[in-house]
């Protein structure tokens, strides 16, 4: 099976690749240790979108991170198969749904912080979106939770604790 990239597709991994060297180069130039956490961020998102990148054009790649990882990267159909003047439609309930989540994350970050925002959604999104089983969203929860917290200790960050807890919000 040829496969095939959409241009949207690779639009927005070049973008995001940009992004993240751009990202990377001024973190450095940040004074001590302020620049570490757009530092780490960027080679995050480098490592992830080169990922994405050679799932695209690998298919031996994407079978490994679908059977390890449950990550799978949809094939395009070859332009020849589909119907003249036939487009794909976008599944705008789909696209409303996300954008539900993330108000929904920035709600609860304004409301209770992000200690206990982060659990929460996470927990939430894995268990309920992405239909996961309870454990496996509560060790994916204690992880993500656990990751936060050590990287928030080591860079001493001070997080912001919600409104609920006495933080402030910024005026606009």
């Amino acid at each position: 099976m040829k496969r095939m990239i959409k241009t949207d597709y690779l639009t927005f991994l070049l973008i995001l690749v940009l992004f993240s060297i751009i990202t990377i180069v001024d973190s450095l130039s940040f004074p001590g240790r302020a620049g570490l956490l757009p530092l780490f961020t960027g080679f995050v998102m480098l490592v992830l979108s080169a990922i994405l990148f050679a799932m695209k054009f690998s298919s031996r790649l994407s079978n490994v991170f679908g059977v390890y990882f449950g990550l799978k990267v949809q094939v395009s159909e070859p332009a020849d198969t589909m119907e003249q003047g036939q487009e794909e439609a976008l599944p705008w309930g789909r696209v409303f749904i996300c954008w539900g989540w993330i108000l929904a994350f920035f709600a609860l970050m304004m409301l209770l912080g992000f200690f206990l925002a982060i659990p929460l959604f996470t927990f939430a999104q894995l268990r309920f979106f992405c239909r996961r089983n309870s454990l496996s969203s509560l060790a994916a929860t204690l992880i993500i939770w656990g990751f936060v917290y050590l990287i928030s200790t080591l860079l001493d960050m001070r997080l912001f604790p919600g409104v609920i807890f006495g933080g402030i919000l910024p005026s606009l």
